[in-house]
């Protein structure tokens, strides 16, 4: 049996060493995914179930990104759209 979750993607951003926004840029983000339906659905796969996402995202380098980590987590991202 497959699950399938939908839902919307949440970019969090996290600047380096619990500074504020305004006092890391210019400088560096750290870029994580997550939603509760997401995470549903990377719970699914943690625990050898077979689990897909599906939401409707546009076509840029961060849908790729999210793609990339899908696949890596075990999370089919064939529904993204």
């Amino acid at each position: 049996m497959r699950v399938v979750t939908f839902g919307e993607v949440m970019l969090r951003l996290c600047p380096e060493d619990f500074l504020r926004i305004r006092q890391s840029i210019p400088g560096r983000l750290e870029a994580t995914f997550g939603g509760g339906e997401l995470n549903v659905a990377v719970s699914i796969a943690f625990q050898g179930g077979t689990s897909s996402f599906l939401t409707l995202v546009p076509d840029n380098p961060l849908t790729d990104c999210l793609a990339q980590e899908l696949r890596k987590l075990g999370v089919d991202d064939r529904q993204l759209m």
